[in-house]
């Protein structure tokens, strides 16, 4: 049997013992101990227990495990023949910035 195929039939076999160890895979700041639990409305929620930042984990734990020099974007203008690019770390801190700038202007709005 494929190794696809085993994969497939341990997600089928039990769904939420599967997807609990497929989330090791991943960076969690409270690592989650259910997969998932129907709510009192009937709706299913994965991972109800654990908590992750999807924004951090795009950027910031990249650029923290060495990685930030590694190229993010590639512009390139067939237009002009300009051509750039920019790294991991650039576009970490352009985002921490904008952050940083909408939280106080939000701050500021709410009086």
């Amino acid at each position: 049997m494929s190794s696809y195929q085993n994969t497939f039939n341990q997600s089928v076999s039990d769904p939420a013992a599967f997807w609990l160890e497929q989330s090791t895979q991943i960076e969690w700041f409270t690592p989650p101990q259910t997969a998932i639990h129907k709510d009192e409305n009937g709706i299913e929620r994965w991972f109800p227990d654990g908590e992750l930042n999807t924004s951090y984990l795009a950027l910031d734990f990249h650029v923290q495990n060495g990685r930030g020099d590694q190229t993010a974007l590639i512009y390139d203008s067939p237009v002009t023949g300009k051509k750039s690019t920019v790294q991991l770390s650039c576009i970490a801190r352009s985002s921490r910035k904008m952050c940083r700038y909408a939280l106080c202007t939000w701050r500021n709005q709410r009086g």
